[in-house]
């Protein structure tokens, strides 16, 4: 996994703010530097996802909000939010849009990482099928055996 700065800069009341752009995102992280514990500010968050289709880059907006159906958050609790899984494993290019009621200082992070839910489930059928084998060929002489080199390899 590995964390990047996709954001740094301050927001203005009612501008659109965008995010770099970003493949693989599993979590956004936040934080207002300056920010008092107990304090909170409004910030609008929409993630926009980049579909190629025929002869152009198409955008298309997932709106969110920081915390659903409550729009103030202590962005120094470093809180991560989760980016829904058909958007991580798509592949696709991904940014932010932020927007504030009042002007802030913001800092968002993306954790990023290769590891898919397909490529987990790959190596554990893989796995399956290893176990499988030494089941049929009993090259073991129990099923403790079995089990115990099943875990090392």
């Amino acid at each position: 996994m590995e964390t990047s700065v996709i954001f740094d800069g301050t927001l203005q009341p009612n501008q659109v703010s965008d995010s770099q752009s970003f493949t693989n995102g599993q979590f956004l992280l936040f934080d207002v530097p300056g920010l008092q514990q107990g304090e909170g500010v409004q910030i609008g968050m929409s993630i926009i996802l980049k579909i190629p289709i025929i002869g152009k880059i198409a955008e298309k907006i997932l709106p969110m909000t920081l915390i659903e159906r409550d729009l103030s958050l202590n962005l120094d609790t470093n809180l991560l939010f989760p980016i829904p899984r058909e958007i991580t494993e798509s592949g696709h290019e991904v940014y932010c849009s932020f927007a504030s009621t009042e002007t802030v200082q913001l800092r968002a992070y993306v954790i990023t990482s290769n590891v898919t839910q397909e490529s987990l489930l790959s190596t554990l059928d893989n796995k399956i099928q290893e176990l499988k084998d030494l089941i049929t060929n009993s090259q073991f002489e129990d099923l403790t055996d079995i089990l115990l080199k099943s875990l090392l390899f």
